[in-house]
């Protein structure tokens, strides 16, 4: 049995959003227990990073990388793995909880490269569950740094970020002309505070 509202005398189901939602009830009608569920999730396929045609692979991943992990204004680690595919990754974890900066806190993870000229951008394959800022950093051979900053959408699947070695840079120390001087010799990931997250001493 309906009412006027075509819908069931004895429940309503509603599709919960961000935005307001308005429904009439019939007169006579009585509201009574009101039970909310979690949706149903929809398995994704898993995707495995791809390396772009014409690309060359620095294995920056690979087993026995020198990464170093610096907390800076947070804590956390960073470690080697392997996607749902088996291929290498590098996993960036935070925890901002403790940090006392009065600017946005972040954490870096550094590893040596020999990229030498020629080269005109770099692709990276990054994923989080939520949006996240990312910045990027290469290290030139006067000892120049050049940062580039990026984000991914937190879709939990692999995204791209190309970084361009062939324009001009934020940029410092070293020759701090703007210019890389190949070859590149090393790389940093630093990752802030995500967008939205609070931690106990901001």
């Amino acid at each position: 049995m309906k009412d006027q509202a075509g819908v069931s005398t004895n429940s309503i189901k509603l599709m919960l959003k961000g935005a307001p939602l308005y429904m009439a009830i019939s007169p006579g009608v009585q509201l009574g227990r009101c039970i909310a569920s979690a949706p149903v999730a929809v398995p994704q396929a898993k995707k495995a990073v791809e390396i772009p045609a014409g690309a060359v692979d620095i294995k920056l991943f690979e087993e026995g990388t020198e990464w170093t992990f610096l907390k800076n204004t947070g804590d956390g680690s960073f470690t080697l793995g392997k996607d749902d595919s088996g291929k290498p990754i590098g996993i960036l974890q935070y925890d901002f909880t403790g940090s006392t900066t009065k600017s946005v806190p972040y954490v870096l993870a550094s590893a040596p490269v020999n990229i030498a000229e020629g080269a005109i951008k770099m692709s990276i394959n990054a994923r989080s569950s939520i949006p996240m800022r990312m910045t990027f950093r290469v290290v030139d051979s006067t000892g120049q740094t050049h940062q580039y900053k990026g984000r991914i959408t937190g879709t939990a699947q692999w995204e791209t970020i190309l970084i361009p070695l062939n324009t001009r840079l934020e940029h410092w120390d070293g020759a701090n002309d703007g210019k890389i001087h190949f070859p590149i010799q090393s790389i940093v990931f630093s990752l802030p505070l995500p967008p939205g997250e609070e931690y106990k001493n901001r």
